[in-house]
């Protein structure tokens, strides 16, 4: 069931642009559904015990699991999902995307902060005036 449709109005990820609006839609998203302490890795998925006493807990936990897994595969375009490909787990998947797109950002980031390191000083002989 979903959150009164809200999936539909979370973007698609196609690529490393926009990425890091799509994580913080898509994780609060998550959060609502009660599947982000799965997807962040919080809660790891029980070990059946050996008497199956704790059969019920595995499987809310997998169901939650898959559930996560469904909408990170709905909200990702067919390119994008490749970097998933034989991941298991929505936090394989989760941790997959972040490593693939957000080093982008980093990227960017160095690149910005690089142009800055290099943009010309003013001159103190002359009047900060003259050289804005």
């Amino acid at each position: 069931m979903s959150e009164g449709g809200l999936e539909k109005n979370l973007p698609q990820l196609r690529g490393q642009e926009g990425y890091k609006e799509w994580a913080r839609q898509m994780k609060g998203y998550l959060m609502m559904i009660d599947a982000w302490g799965i997807v962040s890795g919080g809660e790891k998925c029980p070990t059946l015990a050996s008497d199956r006493s704790n059969a019920e807990a595995v499987a809310a936990w997998t169901k939650t699991d898959n559930r996560a897994q469904g909408i990170l595969m709905y909200k990702t375009s067919a390119e994008v999902s490749k970097c998933f490909e034989g991941k298991s787990t929505s936090k394989e998947i989760w941790d997959a995307l972040k490593a693939t797109y957000e080093k982008s950002d980093n990227g960017y980031s160095f690149s910005r902060f690089e142009h800055l390191i290099n943009y010309p000083r003013f001159d103190e002989t002359k009047s900060i005036v003259d050289q804005v």
